[in-house]
């Protein structure tokens, strides 16, 4: 770690345990676009996508930090920057899928602050993680009976980011489970982030939800995914251009539910690796200010 890392390190860590004593972090973004917004998006076979905002990894430090509290619980996730950032950077909220914080959502935390972004990965297990669908699926069931409670975690993350790391701008991104709450976090904190990205999280057609999400946004879904059927991704894609959203949703025909994870036995490395090119594109596009 670098002397200026460190020095950098120093002050986020002091200011973390000062807003975790602080509570849950509960209390414009700039797009890099005009104010027109469009909605489109299509079903793809895995192609060549352009590489031009694709830079060359940078080194990162990685630490595992309290960002928060909540009822009397601190809220610990993986933080992970550039080892020469001497100024805050744009940053991106990762939010794990139903297996929790695992060290597939590690690698992609970093693989995301390669790209010159402090990364935040939440946990909205408390520590918790799942080796089988049995165990995933309880924990995913926890979580949704517990009312707020993600709120509060995403709210104490953002609050993290911008108050304590000094962000500029913020992301959310999220697979499954968490690729809902990284859209969710737009209707609940509206207009606070650049944008969000969803890897094959649940839609919702519904007006008065699609209405709400506050910042644009790019889905990345699997044709062959039978967990969310295409057609309900359509539905979302097409309400979302009635209401003339900023939202882009990509379908790739034989892709499966779980594309972009590694350790998935549906994992597609092809049309991973081109869903990471468009996230990086996306991503590089609304969060860099200059």
């Amino acid at each position: 770690m670098t002397m200026t890392s460190r020095t950098i390190l120093t002050l986020v860590l002091a200011l973390a345990l000062l807003l975790a004593g602080c509570g849950d972090g509960e209390e414009s973004t700039t797009d890099g676009t005009s104010n027109t917004t469009v909605s489109r998006g299509r079903d793809v076979a895995p192609e060549t996508v352009d590489d031009s905002a694709l830079r060359d990894p940078v080194d990162v430090d990685a630490i595992e930090i309290a960002y928060g509290e909540t009822e009397d619980e601190l809220l610990r996730g993986y933080f992970v920057y550039p080892s020469d950032m001497v100024e805050p950077l744009p940053a991106v909220i990762v939010v794990h899928e139903w297996w929790g914080l695992n060290d597939a959502v590690r690698k992609a935390a970093t693989k995301i602050a390669e790209q010159g972004y402090m990364v935040l990965a939440v946990d909205l297990f408390q520590g918790q993680t799942a080796s089988s669908t049995a165990d995933a699926s309880a924990l995913a069931r926890q979580l949704l009976e517990t009312p707020g409670f993600a709120e509060k975690n995403l709210r104490a993350a953002h609050g993290f980011l911008t108050e304590a790391a000094g962000a500029p701008t913020v992301a959310t991104l999220g697979w499954s489970l968490g690729g809902y709450w990284a859209v969710e976090a737009t209707r609940f904190l509206p207009d606070q982030f650049a944008a969000a990205v969803v890897y094959y999280g649940q839609p919702d057609a519904d007006p008065d939800m699609v209405s709400a999400i506050s910042a644009p946004v790019l889905g990345l879904y699997g044709g062959a995914d039978r967990s969310i059927p295409a057609e309900s991704v359509r539905a979302f894609r097409e309400q979302a251009q009635a209401l003339d959203k900023s939202v882009e949703v990509i379908i790739y025909p034989k892709a499966n539910h779980g594309f972009a994870n590694p350790d998935d036995s549906r994992y597609d490395n092809r049309t991973a690796e081109q869903a990471w090119r468009r996230t990086a594109a996306f991503l590089d596009r609304y969060l860099r200010t200059s």
